[in-house]
């Protein structure tokens, strides 16, 4: 029992690690990142729960949602989204994209 759960709480140990420092990425590569319930906040979130790192765009207010742009997806030929990818790859970051988000996980990331 003791070895499933050290083994548990390092998988969450690493996803941790993995969430900052995907942040971190991020954040040097100039990617607008969000600012949580602040108007003109909406950004890039990176959630960090059970064994997925998540990356999205996140409006900060309901306001924004339903009257911002879509800079996810739309603008810049392709938009944050490809800016996103683009600082992941050169960051040596695995991930997949499932059209969304973008996912990441300790396991296919343990460099860090």
């Amino acid at each position: 029992m003791t070895a499933i759960r050290d083994a548990n709480r390092a998988k969450i140990d690493g996803n941790d690690r993995l969430g900052k420092a995907v942040s971190a990425a991020l954040q040097d590569a100039g990617v607008q990142m969000a600012r949580w319930m602040r108007p003109g906040g909406s950004g890039v979130h990176v959630h960090t729960g059970g064994s997925w790192v998540k990356v999205f765009w996140w409006y900060a207010t309901e306001k924004e949602q339903r009257t911002a742009p879509v800079p996810w997806i739309e603008e810049n030929n392709g938009g944050v989204r490809v800016e996103v990818a683009a600082a992941l790859l050169h960051a040596g970051f695995r991930f997949t994209d499932d059209g969304a988000d973008f996912a990441l996980t300790y396991d296919n990331n343990r460099h860090v």
